[in-house]
């Protein structure tokens, strides 16, 4: 047991150090040979204002005490990437990130079949729920996406990369997926900056250079879909503990301090 907490402890800390680098990667840090950043001297200008599995609907997260612990922990961290990296962390980090996360299952034989099935129920929850005419949604939902769609486009706003529309949907869908299964808090702003490291990390497997190069349109239509699904997944898991500190009064951050 105690050999097990020690995994777990060593499992977390790994966790928040990698958290801290891949966020540091969005402030103009980078990795030698995959991404490189590199940020605009004047940040544009805030905008103007099927059949779907019965299982994937709109639900209260479970509770996974320690999550905030590690996001805590992650803002003390203080280290970064530097020129000695290897070339291949960012692939290391992909397969750290899904397994950790509790995402995908670390055995490689059943790690497949797992993602599909996650990825799949991801696509279901975009169809039923953002592919739909604003009819048919309730106004508290309608004013959701709206602030979601606003958001999006603030997001990185220094970063040229994020300022491209399919971007910007992709980072919307996301939200919106999380929001409608999290009603206890809905979507708060802020949100949208948790999920970009994610973004970041699973779409270097496949664009490689200066970040502001890249385009979404160098990925087919499925390819996005399974990265929208993994950073929607890795994302509920790190919001599964904190979500009581969006939620009314905010108990989790009363317990805190």
């Amino acid at each position: 047991m105690k050999n097990n907490h020690n995994i777990s402890s060593s499992l977390d800390s790994r966790f928040n150090q990698t958290l801290n680098n891949v966020q540091g990667l969005l402030k103009g840090r980078s990795i030698p040979g995959k991404i490189l950043l590199t940020r605009r001297t004047d940040p544009p200008e805030d905008p103007s204002l099927q059949e779907h599995s019965p299982s994937f609907g709109r639900s209260f997260s479970e509770n996974d005490v320690g999550t905030s612990d590690r996001i805590d922990m992650s803002r003390e961290c203080t280290s970064s990437f530097t020129s000695s990296c290897d070339l291949d962390i960012l692939g290391v980090l992909i397969a750290y990130l899904l397994c950790t996360y509790g995402y995908a299952p670390p055995n490689s034989d059943r790690r497949e079949g797992v993602l599909r099935r996650k990825r799949l129920e991801y696509l279901d929850c975009v169809a039923q729920f953002y592919d739909i005419p604003d009819t048919e949604r309730s106004d508290d939902e309608i004013n959701m996406l709206r602030q979601i769609s606003v958001d999006c486009p603030r997001t990185v706003p220094d970063v040229t990369f994020f300022q491209q529309e399919q971007v910007q949907k992709s980072l919307e869908r996301i939200l919106y997926a999380w929001a409608i299964r999290h009603p206890a808090s809905g979507y708060v702003q802020g949100i949208n900056d948790l999920a970009t490291p994610f973004l970041v990390v699973f779409l270097s497997e496949y664009l490689e250079g200066d970040i502001d190069n890249w385009s979404m349109d160098d990925l087919s239509p499925d390819k996005i879909s399974d990265i929208e699904a993994d950073c929607y997944w890795c994302l509920s898991k790190l919001l599964d503990g904190m979500q009581d500190h969006y939620t009314f009064a905010q108990p989790g951050i009363q317990r805190r301090v």
